[in-house]
């Protein structure tokens, strides 16, 4: 999300990651370079895992799905996972790490995004292949 009032020199820049809160970039538009925008909340980092693994969907095709743990976890099978899939209207899996997850992530949980076809993680192709019945 960038937003702009147009009545400054100063653009802003909301930035996720699967490793980072929200938090905010400033642009300015003089010197031409970005620098973090400090918030009263702060920004608050979380070391995790990201591991992409493949089920094989009932035609056959290798469905794609990521699994998010904390670092270090290993081979450590998780206790219990949170499995978001979405797939609609060719957008991308909204993938982004959330602070009020931490607790979960030290419990040995887990979060597993499904890359199913009908999103827009795969290009134009596997959106389509995702539209109406099969």
């Amino acid at each position: 999300m960038i937003v702009s009032s147009g009545l400054s020199d100063t653009i802003l820049a909301r930035m996720s990651s699967f490793r980072r809160d929200s938090y905010f970039l400033r642009f300015d538009k003089n010197s031409l370079k970005f620098s973090e925008y400090s918030t009263k909340s702060g920004a608050r980092t979380y070391d995790l895992d990201r591991q992409i693994f493949e089920a094989v969907s009932h035609d056959g095709e290798s469905v794609p799905y990521v699994v998010v743990t904390k670092k270090g976890q290993g081979d450590n099978k998780p206790k219990r996972a949170i499995v978001t899939a979405y797939g609609s209207y060719g957008l991308p899996t909204p993938m982004a790490y959330n602070s009020s997850f931490s607790s979960w992530y030290e419990s040995d949980g887990a979060r597993i995004y499904c890359l199913v076809r009908g999103g827009g993680d795969m290009g134009v192709a596997w959106r389509q292949a995702g539209q109406g019945a099969k």
